[in-house]
């Protein structure tokens, strides 16, 4: 099965489309280091929940590593304050 989601990198921000091709918005990152969804608000018409999860599951396969290390940063120093 063809995947969902396409997502193209342009820079920082990754630009997200459909798997015909549709424009659905972008992944950006922000200041705290997690990107975040801004959708195309030009693009009329409603969004599925299974299109929604899908771009929720490559929100969050995005946000992984850098979690990951928020993370842990954020247990060492409850840690140390403890």
């Amino acid at each position: 099965m063809e995947p969902l989601l396409k997502l193209v990198k342009n820079e920082s921000v990754y630009c997200v489309y459909f798997y015909n091709d549709v424009y659905l918005g972008n992944f950006e990152k922000v200041e705290d280091g997690y990107y975040v969804y801004w959708p195309e608000l030009a693009r009329h018409g409603y969004f599925t929940g299974y299109v929604l999860e899908a771009i929720a599951d490559k929100l969050y396969e995005l946000n992984k590593d850098w979690d990951r290390i928020v993370q842990e940063d954020f247990s060492i120093s409850l840690k140390d304050n403890g």
